[in-house]
């Protein structure tokens, strides 16, 4: 019988989620006491400009992002309960995703990033449903659509959209049929949008959001920021043990459930090279990047029970205070 170590009783434990909530609100409230002007806000697209306007500032959306937080917490936990990625029912992806959010306050207040992020979740839990679908239509039509309407709100999350497509096809989910009806959902917000363009005779404004603001490709390293350093270092560390973990261990999952590593680690891997050429799409993308290195972390840590990997789970838990404490310091 396997030694309980910290790491698993962190993994099994029934408390594991509140504390995570309780910390993560711990810090949001620092932040917010005490550097409310100095959380970044994050450009609203053309579209919403005017509902961004009229928001609450202050404080409004640090709690909103704070609340859109919890939400994929949750989300986290039942896509793993339904698709089982972790062989036991754990809280652990949303405890990492819930300290990794709070230890960015400088990412707090950027809205447009958490709802992509949510629409992008969404997307792939209904593509992991659609795996060896005979009739995956419905299911990809569905998946293109969460994942246009991220586009609406981060259009550079089309960069994301083959990746879609590469999943259905290991999945075995993608033929003809199914191909174009991806097509026609991720259209589909575009169209409801330009319909609502031409009934407020907007549409110069929504060809400006089409053309001008979905500039996917920027000079390299545009946008970046020496704080991005430390954040993005932890997690590439965190993704890549967990990485090498699902490799050398995958003979113990169901074939399905390496297919859905196989596509995290590939998701996983994107973001981070997409991240490293443009440093500015790391607002944008870093609750879906937090969501994908949570997972895996997760698979890391409650499937291991060695000296190791109890003191990397303890290293990595000193480098999220770590770069908590420091990004205060420098806010």
């Amino acid at each position: 019988m396997r030694r309980q170590r910290f790491q698993n009783k962190v993994a099994t434990g029934r408390f594991v989620l509140p504390v995570a909530l309780l910390t993560a609100a711990a810090c949001w409230t620092t932040v917010i006491l005490l550097h409310t002007n100095a959380m970044r806000e994050a450009d609203w697209p053309l579209w919403l400009q005017g509902i961004g306007s009229r928001l609450p500032q202050g404080i409004f959306l640090p709690l909103a992002g704070f609340a859109l937080h919890v939400l994929a917490s949750i989300l986290l936990i039942n896509l793993n309960n339904v698709f089982t990625i972790i062989r036991i029912r754990t809280s652990l992806q949303s405890f990492f995703y819930l300290l990794l959010a709070a230890a960015l306050p400088s990412l707090y207040g950027v809205i447009p990033g958490l709802l992509a992020g949510l629409c992008f979740l969404t997307a792939i839990y209904l593509l992991f449903g659609s795996y060896r679908q005979e009739k995956s239509s419905g299911a990809l039509f569905n998946s293109f659509a969460f994942a246009g309407i991220a586009s609406l709100f981060v259009p550079q999350s089309l960069l994301l959209i083959p990746l879609l497509w590469i999943g259905a096809s290991s999945f075995q989910s993608l033929n003809l049929k199914s191909l174009f009806a991806s097509l026609l959902g991720f259209a589909l917000p575009w169209w409801m949008l330009l319909s609502y363009a031409v009934l407020t005779e907007t549409t110069q404004e929504f060809f400006s959001q089409l053309f001008d603001e979905t500039v996917l490709f920027r000079p390299l390293g545009y946008g970046f920021d020496p704080w991005m350093v430390l954040p993005l270092g932890l997690l590439f560390l965190l993704f890549a043990a967990s990485t090498l973990h699902c490799f050398l261990s995958e003979y113990e999952d169901k074939i399905r459930t390496r297919s859905y590593l196989h596509f995290l680690m590939l998701f996983g891997i994107y973001l981070f090279v997409g991240i490293c050429l443009q440093p500015y799409l790391l607002t944008a993308f870093s609750s879906l990047l937090l969501m994908v290195v949570s997972l895996l972390a997760a698979h890391l840590f409650a499937l291991t029970s060695s000296r190791w990997s109890n003191f990397f789970f303890v290293i990595i838990l000193i480098g999220i205070l770590s770069i908590f404490i420091f990004h205060v310091w420098m806010l």
